[in-house]
């Protein structure tokens, strides 16, 4: 998904995460050996997909360099390609000493006192339109797609993958965002860790050599990825629900003799709540008074064209325009 698209022969990470250690009633994670980390997406993937209305409180960190961007709100899906996303953006600021606790798995969340967010981004697909609204200070932008039309453009281009399109627009739940991940991704042995009264499923990956080649022109392997790619992804489901809690990608040390990564963007789903049937209201989508809507839908469908043209079938391709401390070992 575009705000949640944060975008990402592996052994799993062997020791505890920085995350890991931090928490206070977290039990040391053990290796499953019985269970594969293959079953354990799919498996989340049918779940989701038999949901009907999913919603949950959603918090996204980011840290780059010495900087850390932090945005939370609310995420709801159902079936049919309707999702919405509404971020409260709060102000860059450098990393802190403490930031490490605030990854705590069992901690609440982020008390922001008395910062204010400074931007915001509202994003709502009613399966027909997407409409993403961005506000930074006093600037605001709105912009609107129609996913048929876009849909079917991708259909059309051989170089394209209809699921991958749902994906990169925002619109396919977050088992889109799981499904890139398994396809794009090799995981190692299943790890279970206990957090409070809650038994989690630990499934770390990294890339595997055809995705470095796809996504990002690497031929050779052990070539080092740019200081904003992630080098792995680590994905904790709730062993009971079989719903995703946190999926956070991970930066590999600079210095590879140091078998250290370090968080790099983390996503959290909090208070996830399940219901028979979606309220349609939630994806109604309502535009500000006097703020003019501008439909990139054509642009999309330019840069789709575009870029089947210059791509072979399983090459990278975009969706157009855009909305603009630990170990590690190989088992």
């Amino acid at each position: 998904m575009t705000a949640l698209g944060a975008l990402f022969s592996l052994g799993a990470l062997s020791s505890a995460s920085a995350q890991e250690e931090s928490s206070t009633s977290a039990s040391s994670p053990r290796i499953l050996p019985d269970v594969q980390a293959e079953s354990v997406l799919t498996e989340v993937r049918n779940r989701l997909d038999g949901i009907p209305f999913l919603s949950c409180r959603l918090s996204e960190t980011v840290h780059l360099s010495n900087l850390r961007f932090y945005a939370r709100g609310h995420y709801s899906q159902a079936n049919g390609n309707r999702v919405r996303l509404d971020f409260e953006i709060y102000p860059v600021r450098h990393v802190r000493k403490s930031d490490q606790a605030l990854l705590a798995l069992d901690g609440p969340e982020e008390d922001t006192g008395r910062q204010k967010p400074t931007g915001s981004l509202q994003q709502v697909s009613n399966g027909r339109t997407l409409w993403t609204l961005w506000q930074n200070g006093d600037s605001r932008r709105l912009t609107r797609r129609s996913i048929r039309q876009i849909l079917a453009a991708a259909d059309e281009a051989e170089s394209f993958d209809v699921q991958q399109m749902l994906e990169d627009l925002g619109v396919g739940g977050l088992q889109a965002l799981l499904a890139r991940l398994q396809v794009g991704m090799e995981f190692g042995r299943v790890r279970e860790q206990t957090v409070g009264d809650t038994r989690l499923l630990v499934l770390t990956g990294r890339w595997t050599a055809e995705s470095l080649k796809d996504y990002f022109r690497v031929e050779k392997a052990g070539t080092a990825l740019p200081g904003w790619v992630p080098d792995y992804v680590r994905i904790y489901v709730d062993a009971d629900a079989r719903l995703p809690r946190r999926i956070q990608y991970l930066k590999q040390h600079p210095n590879p003799k140091l078998s250290q990564v370090r968080p790099l963007v983390t996503l959290d789903f909090r208070s996830i709540s399940i219901r028979s049937e979606a309220d349609d209201s939630v994806f109604e989508f309502q535009a500000p008074d006097g703020l003019p809507e501008l439909d990139v839908t054509e642009k999309t469908i330019e840069a789709i064209r575009k870029a089947a043209g210059a791509t072979g079938p399983g090459e990278p391709t975009g969706s157009g325009e855009s909305d603009s401390g630990s170990e590690a070992s190989a088992d």
